[in-house]
């Protein structure tokens, strides 16, 4: 007989060649995937405040009023926003190409080549007045709302300023004009969608759920979706709720290509109005809205709905929420917010919403997507030098702009009410080069705001760097900054909430993927900044749509939809529902998740409509339904001058991205290196050992006959006398569809309730720390504790989940 592979020369150095190709092409791969984010750390520079390429805000502009005396007094004129300072002296270094080439960069021209500006006004009953005026002088007007106007200067007007004075002349008009206050950087609403994920790459279409277009609203289901089944609202469908008699107006930030959806996955006739100038609803680049509204409609199909585009302003949002009122509307569904304000409901924007809900409207309100993307802090200068310290004690946080779409970065600080406390910020580059900066004044004057941030269009693929520099600091602040779309080094789920879904009025939603019921980890997390539980419910996302087919839809902006949704259909069966009973007979019945109880990342749970749609007017709505949700108390440590511990920095996006990948070829180069070893060692040692005399193989030696298969059962029995079988080993209960016993009727029954083990003979049970506990022969299990299970003993999963267990043949 031939020796054995072991012991073949051939064989070995084979292996070993084999070996060292492995280990070669795995530490390449280890190298190339983990040296992104090694690169930043291992050469991430001290930067310098000092430094002339670094400048501090005042000082700089001290320097450049010197320089260029006609543009002097603007450039310290702490009523016009650092932006606009910087436009003006690049049209006074390079004239009209250097100032275009900068307002293109920092996304300050609209489509139309004009300047973008809001302007502060110091009483809403002078706003028309000011309007008017500015008309006179040639500016365009984009729209007005109490004490904010959005304005558009032509390039051709400035030009002209430029010819016969200089380019400053404009701005110090606008300044100087009576009643207004503040010249400011408008930094608009975002919607709440992730980039598209190809359908490949997204959980396949259950077979059960058909795609089709009937030819009327009274086929119920024009598209029927994902979520319409997984919610609970295709039996309320059946039961004859429908959404009937319900409007709902969807706020948005563009419905392109909704009036070919009319008919189909949208109804026949929808009522869309533009509040853009010079710019239709479904002409804007953007099919968000549509999307979301096909998800309204293919949950509630006979609800009417109206379509507002208002372009991401407050001015635009205040007025199509007027319309929107003006047109009766039940509902309002915005999948949208922005990540300036106090987001503790006293922002502008969240009053706008708290009057909608006075009004009798249900406002329901996509929590934001910068679960990722948000860094919270206490600001921190161990040594003085002025700049802001991290969590790894340096003074920068490193950054990666999104791959797509503008780098937008906002700074907020928890001064909303002295706005005393000035702080600068910066993006710089790896060589110590300020790309941007913010420096506007916050010196406790009417229209300043505790706000940094700016816009970047076309930003090189590369990693910057966040720097906040004290401009006038006496005292520490909480930070909380957003890098929209982008990636930060040290991101902070908590507190990340956009606004308006801070509103005590509002049904904030997070995203949970529809296949599996899990939290998205972008998915904004809370509380407010005022403590309060945010969001109230979590609902799916990565649905189809055929505004972005065939790419699925991420995003709270695809889970907000589905609430509202649902809200009209509770109001089509409940017509007598205040705002805050919808919103607590929503949250009374959603299904909880993971923790018991609500809590920041999930609110109640998951969306669930109940399962006896039938006769959900048997249903009785929560008797505190005219109740705000009470605030969650958190225990938190009394502010003080001495800054406390740093936040622990979670891992980036990127980084959890590619850790699966890295622990693969961390496997496969430790397999090929002992792989090399070991026949290295073997290939020596079969060199080293005298030839053997083969000697006969010994016979194989008696083994028993193997035992005959088991053939008793086990099978839980429902009280109709339906068997469940139990299969030998674990068979896990629970309410999702990973459970071996799937009891996803009833929604008092835990996602990971209970675990069964059976080994033919013996039985046993466990409680997995279900929130309504496992209780056998009326007595309740202790959590996480195993026992042993009796022939024919009561179980109980929950309240009403009852079953005999039997074994036999």
């Amino acid at each position: 007989m031939r020796s054995s592979l072991l012991h073949n020369r051939r064989f070995l150095i084979g292996l070993i060649a084999i070996s060292a190709l492995v280990l070669a092409a795995a530490g390449v791969g280890l190298w190339t995937v983990a040296q992104p984010w090694l690169t930043p750390a291992a050469t991430k520079p001290a930067f310098d405040p000092s430094s002339d390429r670094l400048l501090t805000p005042a000082p700089s502009l001290e320097e450049l009023a010197a320089r260029y005396p006609r543009i002097g007094r603007l450039l310290q004129d702490a009523s016009l926003g650092s932006v606009y300072k910087e436009f003006v002296l690049a049209f006074e270094r390079g004239g009209v190409d250097a100032a275009r080439a900068l307002a293109q960069q920092r996304a300050l021209l609209n489509k139309r080549d004009q300047v973008r500006i809001t302007l502060v006004i110091d009483n809403a009953a002078n706003t028309a007045g000011v309007a008017a005026e500015l008309q006179a002088l040639g500016i365009i007007i984009e729209g007005s709302y109490q004490d904010l106007i959005d304005i558009a200067v032509p390039m051709s007007l400035i030009e002209q300023f430029a010819q016969n004075e200089d380019a400053g002349k404009l701005f110090e008009q606008l300044t100087q004009l009576d009643h207004i206050i503040k010249l400011r950087l408008p930094l608009p609403t975002q919607v709440n969608r992730l980039p598209a994920h190809p359908l490949a790459n997204a959980p396949a279409r259950p077979s059960w759920i058909p795609r089709f277009a009937p030819a009327s609203a009274s086929e119920l289901a024009p598209i029927a979706m994902e979520g319409v089944e997984v919610t609970g609202a295709a039996a309320w469908h059946r039961a004859g709720f429908t959404g009937q008699g319900i409007k709902i107006g969807v706020l948005d930030l563009g419905f392109d290509g909704y009036r070919t959806l009319l008919g189909g996955a949208l109804p026949a006739q929808v009522t869309a109005r533009s509040f853009v100038p010079d710019e239709e609803p479904d002409a804007t680049g953007e099919v968000h809205g549509a999307a979301c509204a096909e998800i309204i409609h293919a949950m509630a199909p006979d609800a009417e709905l109206f379509l507002a585009y208002y372009g991401g302003t407050e001015t635009g949002l205040g007025r199509a929420v007027d319309w929107l009122l003006a047109q009766g509307v039940d509902i309002i569904s915005h999948s949208a917010g922005s990540s300036l304000g106090p987001m503790d409901g006293s922002g502008r924007q969240a009053k706008i919403v708290d009057n909608a809900v006075a009004q009798g409207v249900v406002w329901v309100n996509a929590s934001g997507n910068e679960g990722t993307e948000h860094y919270r802090g206490v600001f921190t200068d161990s040594n003085g030098d002025g700049l802001h310290e991290f969590p790894d004690g340096t003074n920068a946080m490193a950054y990666r702009p999104p791959t797509r779409g503008d780098a937008t970065i906002i700074l907020n600080w928890n001064d909303w009410e002295d706005h005393d406390q000035d702080f600068d910020l910066f993006l710089v580059n790896a060589q110590n080069e300020t790309v941007a900066s913010s420096g506007d004044a916050q010196t406790g004057q009417a229209g300043d705001l505790p706000v940094e941030g700016f816009r970047l269009t076309d930003l090189d693929a590369a990693t910057y760097f966040i720097l906040i520099k004290a401009a006038g600091a006496t005292h520490p602040v909480t930070f909380d900054l957003f890098a929209l779309n982008g990636e930060i080094e040290f991101p902070s789920a908590a507190y990340s909430l956009s606004t308006p879904a801070d509103a005590r009025g509002s049904v904030t939603v997070g995203a949970m993927r529809w296949d599996t019921q899990e939290l998205e980890d972008f998915s904004s997390q809370g509380p407010t900044n005022d403590e309060r539980l945010k969001p109230e419910i979590v609902a799916p996302d990565r649905v189809t749509t055929d505004s972005y087919a065939p790419d699925s839809f991420p995003g709270t902006s695809a889970a907000a939809p589905h609430v509202a949704g649902a809200a009209a259909l509770v109001l089509s069966a409940f017509p007598a529902l205040a705002p805050n009973d919808v919103r607590d007979y929503l949250t009374t019945h959603a299904l909880d998740l993971d923790v018991a109880g609500p809590d920041m990342a999930t609110g109640f749970g998951s969306l669930a409509l109940p399962a006896d749609a039938a006769a959900p007017a048997t249903v009785t709505p929560p008797a505190n339904a005219t109740e705000p949700p009470p605030a969650i108390v958190r225990v938190t440590a009394t502010a003080v001058a001495v800054v406390p511990a740093p936040v622990e920095p979670s891992a980036p996006r990127a980084r959890r991205t590619s850790s699966a990948l890295i622990v693969v070829l961390g496997a496969a180069t430790c397999l090929g290196l002992a792989g090399l070893i070991g026949s290295i060692v073997l290939l020596v040692l079969l060199l080293r050992r005298p030839p053997t005399v083969r000697r006969p193989a010994a016979a194989a030696p008696l083994r028993p006959a193997a035992p005959p298969p088991i053939t008793v059962q086990a099978f839980l029995v429902d009280s109709t006398g339906g068997r469940l079988a139990l299969r030998p080993g674990e068979n896990s209960v629970g309410r999702t569809p990973d459970n071996v016993i799937i009891l996803a009727n009833d929604d008092q029954v835990s996602r990971h309730h209970a675990l069964i083990t059976w080994d033919g003979r013996h039985l046993s049970i466990c409680d997995l720390g279900s929130s309504n506990g496992t209780l056998v022969n009326g007595q309740r299990l202790t959590p996480h504790v195993t026992q042993p299970l009796p022939h024919a003993a009561h179980i109980r999963f929950g309240p009403q989940s009852e079953f005999t267990v039997w074994a036999g043949n």
